[in-house]
């Protein structure tokens, strides 16, 4: 391995990194729902919707990566293979924990707008 390549693969890991920590940070808000994100809906919800869109297509180059060059160039070892799809399945796991906490946030917040407006339509 020439040096060109081993500080192209430097850089490829720590952008890989450092997008995924970006990632989390975007979607952080959801793992621990309080009522501080209430008030800012509009903001967290891009932050929502941008940070699992990273994160899905992390899960797909993990995929791809495990998979794909099986055949095509250079041959993937075993261990790497199983470590990608370990890593997308707990990715996947990750991804789909915080859309359930956005959903639960969701239902109640339209279930607290439905009761403040039955109370102001009141006679």
């Amino acid at each position: 391995m020439n040096i060109q390549t081993r500080s192209e693969r430097i850089v490829g890991i720590t952008i890989t990194v450092a997008l995924m920590m970006f990632a989390v940070w975007l979607v952080w808000p959801f793992v621990r729902i309080d009522r501080s994100i209430y008030a800012q809906g509009n903001i967290i919800g891009y932050r929502l919707a941008l940070g699992l869109t990273i994160m899905i297509i992390f899960i797909g180059k993990s995929m791809f990566d495990a998979l794909a060059p099986q055949g095509l160039a250079r041959p993937v070892s075993n261990t790497r293979g199983i470590l990608l799809i370990v890593f997308s399945l707990i990715l996947t796991g990750f991804v789909v924990y915080v859309v359930a906490q956005a959903t639960v946030l969701f239902l109640k917040t339209s279930a607290q707008e439905q009761q403040q407006q039955q109370i102001i339509n009141l006679p």
